[in-house]
Parts: structure tokens; C-alpha cells; sequence
């Protein structure tokens, strides 16, 4: 069997007489992490890709190489979750998605229907929108102003305001 990761970073270490403060300086590694690494300690690191790269950096100081050491640490990995959670994987039962409630269901369909409802009533109301509305300025070049209604209307005010100004007031 071969030796646990952190044993083979340690004695790989060792036998080239390199310090874990000279590898924490040269890598920019935190000295307590090396140290996590050395004792297999993994619950001590950041996880997931910062240790496959405290890995790399580790090894590719001391000379090894760090895909196969990457390697041996997933296999590590595995074995310490296997060991803490023996039975985890008889035990576990998928479970089904989780379903929205007819309730909920019909609470959105109301709020929709009601959006949609305040929206119709608004851009019914905006000014030259709905049927059946007058023009904002009646008698300013509409429709209106084209019967004959309103061209006697037109007419009759114009007579209004060709009188002389004082003669009406009288």
C-alpha cells in the first residue's frame, strides 16, 4: 500500500531538505495549510479548487509531479468521506422534485389575471387610446371639426370675434 498523501509530500520534503516556511514563501501558501496538508487534515483547508492548487504549487517546489499527487489526493478524498459516512450511499433515497401547491398555483393565475386587468384599464384610459373618446382638444383639427355641426359652430365664432370689441359688450 502506498504511503497516505500527506506522508509522501512530507517525506518527499525531507529527503530534498526543504522547509515548509521556504515552500510557504516560494508558493504564497499559508504555513498552517502546508502543515493541514502534510497531516491529511483536509477539513482545515479552503476546499475544492484551492487545495487541488495548494497541491500543484506544493509539489511542483519540491520537484513531483502534480497531476499524479492531485490524483492521490482525490483518492484520499474519497476514502476519509468513505470512512466518516460509511453507509451513506445504502441509505440515501432520492427524493422527488418538490411540486407547487394548487394553491400557489392558482394565487400566480389570480395575480396574472389582475396585472393584466390593471394594464387594460390604463391604457384604455390614456388619452386617444380607448373608442369612442374625443380628441384632448376638441375643435382643434379633429374629426369633429369636419361635421357640419361643428363647421357652423366654427362659423358662428368666427362672426363673434370680427365684431368690433365694443358694440358687444353693450
Amino acid at each position: 500500500m502506498m504511503a497516505s498523501l500527506g506522508d509522501e509530500l512530507r517525506r518527499q520534503r525531507e529527503l530534498r531538505q526543504i522547509s515548509l516556511r521556504e515552500i510557504s514563501d516560494a508558493t504564497k501558501i499559508n504555513i498552517r495549510f502546508l502543515e493541514a496538508l502534510e497531516r491529511n487534515d483536509f477539513t482545515h483547508l479552503p476546499g475544492g479548487q484551492f487545495n487541488k492548487g495548494f497541491i500543484r504549487a506544493y509539489s511542483r517546489h519540491i520537484g513531483l509531479d502534480p497531476e499524479k499527487l492531485v490524483d492521490a489526493y482525490m483518492e484520499e478524498l474519497q476514502r476519509q468521506e468513505s470512512e466518516s459516512h460509511p453507509d451513506a450511499g445504502a441509505t440515501e433515497v432520492p427524493r422527488a422534485p418538490r411540486r407547487l401547491s394548487a394553491r400557489a398555483v392558482l394565487g400566480v393565475i389570480a395575480l396574472i389575471i389582475m396585472l393584466a386587468g390593471f394594464g387594460l384599464a390604463v391604457w384604455l384610459l390614456l388619452p386617444g387610446r380607448g373608442r369612442g373618446r374625443e380628441p384632448a382638444h376638441p375643435g382643434a383639427g379633429g374629426a369633429s371639426s369636419l361635421r357640419p355641426e361643428g363647421i357652423h359652430l366654427q362659423a358662428e365664432s368666427m362672426k363673434q370675434a370680427s365684431r368690433k370689441p365694443g358694440r358687444a359688450d353693450r
